[in-house]
């Protein structure tokens, strides 16, 4: 495989763990170094970073934190349709 790209692959460690995983990318490589691109694909779905899953990891965050917002802050604290005296 080329120095250039084993350089790339060991500087990210969720590249490394991928291909220390699966060896047969290791030969898909060294044969042809232009599936790195298909390789880094898979690689973040191996590790469950492509956009899709971010959004919906986000998206799980925010009703998370919007539930818990509402718990401990209620908007109403029962005062609802009386009028100031």
């Amino acid at each position: 495989m080329r120095q250039t790209l084993m350089y790339i692959i060991r500087s990210d460690e969720r590249l490394h763990l991928f291909i220390r995983r699966n060896p047969s990318w290791y030969r898909r490589l060294s044969r042809d170094p232009l599936e790195f691109e298909n390789f880094k694909r898979e690689a973040g779905r191996f590790s469950r970073m492509s956009w899709p899953e971010k959004i919906f990891q986000f998206s799980n965050g925010l009703q998370m934190a919007q539930m818990m917002f509402a718990l401990f802050w209620p908007t109403d604290a029962g005062g609802k349709g009386q009028e100031p005296r």
